[in-house]
């Protein structure tokens, strides 16, 4: 444990859990890292996060009364507020509880989950855009999860570092690849991923199986239900309880995510598959290219290229197979929670030190 005269008290504000996605895990990772509670004693408020579905209702408006509420009566006594949020809530309802930290004078530390924010931003009317600036450039840190989005908060002047997704030190380790045959998907079930697509292109490989794992968006399940029921060699098979995917990803030769959503940041899942030396196929999309290269996977620009792609991957050769494995091995450890999470933290003690 990190020695130190005494921990200052730190209040975050983020998703935790259920439901299960990419926001919420990794919030939920954060808040329970050793080094990061070495750094601090923290106090955690929920931004009660929904599950997975499209609209949103009364509840919703509900939801974000009792989250405002609960933060009125903890955010005074602390010096520092961290925000975890994501794209949408960053332009709209964070308005509220930036205001009250900055009548009370106090910092304000902001990540915001996956990419897409600056096209985002770029086409609210001006109006809006002007007052999403002027909050961004009031914030004391932010903290952008892909290098794209890091060069755009840092070239309109805002004060930014990246803090991208990470992994556990000691879980950075490659096993023995040599009985790997089938390809797995994990994450959340929804059109933007890619789900359909991805049945219809393993209609080339008869012979490989490919696992669905992951929370399946109400708006796609039907049409993702069906797509299976005519498929012969994939599975949907539940979502993975835990946050650390890799003892179980490194079963499979390779994670497929051909994703095109908006907002796709720095996925944990191509890490804990990398960190494994399991490859990956992915397309260009988001923060993926700042995790995965030729090197440790294989990558793509168009839906039409995904068969090519899953063909390409399951004829690699032992050699080549091994060499990509260790490559991603190697990457992962530049993501290692020794690394990220010891430079956020860094950062965040230079507010405490003003």
């Amino acid at each position: 444990m990190r020695k130190v005269k005494s921990k200052p008290n730190l209040l975050l504000v983020g998703p935790m859990p259920p439901p299960i996605g990419g926001d919420t895990v990794s919030f939920h990772k954060l808040v329970n890292n050793h080094i990061f509670n070495d750094y601090y004693n923290i106090k955690i408020i929920s931004t009660r996060p929904v599950y997975l579905r499209e609209k949103r209702n009364i509840f919703d408006v509900l939801r974000f009364f009792f989250f405002v509420s609960e933060f009125i009566l903890h955010f005074y006594k602390y010096n520092v507020v961290f925000f975890n949020i994501n794209r949408d809530f960053s332009i709209s309802g964070f308005i509220v509880p930036f205001i009250l930290c900055k009548i009370f004078r106090k910092k304000i530390v902001l990540k915001t989950f996956g990419s897409g924010l600056d096209i985002l931003v770029d086409k609210l009317n001006p109006l809006h855009k002007k007052i999403v600036f002027k909050v961004f450039k009031s914030i004391d840190i932010l903290f952008p999860q892909t290098i794209k989005l890091f060069k755009w908060f840092e070239g309109n002047g805002f004060k930014c570092q990246c803090f991208p997704n990470w992994i556990q030190k000691d879980y950075i380790k490659l096993k023995d690849v040599d009985v790997r045959k089938n390809f797995i998907f994990v994450g959340q079930v929804k059109k933007e991923k890619g789900v359909i697509n991805l049945i219809d292109s393993m209609n080339a490989l008869p012979d490989v199986q490919c696992h669905f794992y992951g929370p399946i968006l109400k708006r796609d399940e039907s049409a993702f239900l069906s797509k299976l029921m005519f498929s012969k060699n994939c599975e949907y098979r539940g979502v993975l309880a835990g946050e650390e995917l890799g003892d179980f990803i490194e079963k499979y030769k390779s994670l497929i995510l051909p994703t095109f959503y908006i907002g796709e940041g720095v996925p944990a899942v191509l890490l804990e598959s990398i960190a494994k030396g399991v490859p990956v196929v992915a397309s260009r999309q988001g923060g993926i290219t700042d995790l995965i290269s030729k090197q440790n996977g294989i990558l793509f620009d168009t839906e039409n290229e995904l068969t090519s792609a899953l063909l390409k991957a399951n004829d690699l050769d032992s050699e080549l197979y091994l060499k990509m494995s260790k490559a991603g091995v190697n990457r992962a450890k530049n993501f290692s929670d020794s690394v990220v999470i010891e430079n956020l933290c860094k950062r965040i003690n230079l507010l405490f030190d003003t």
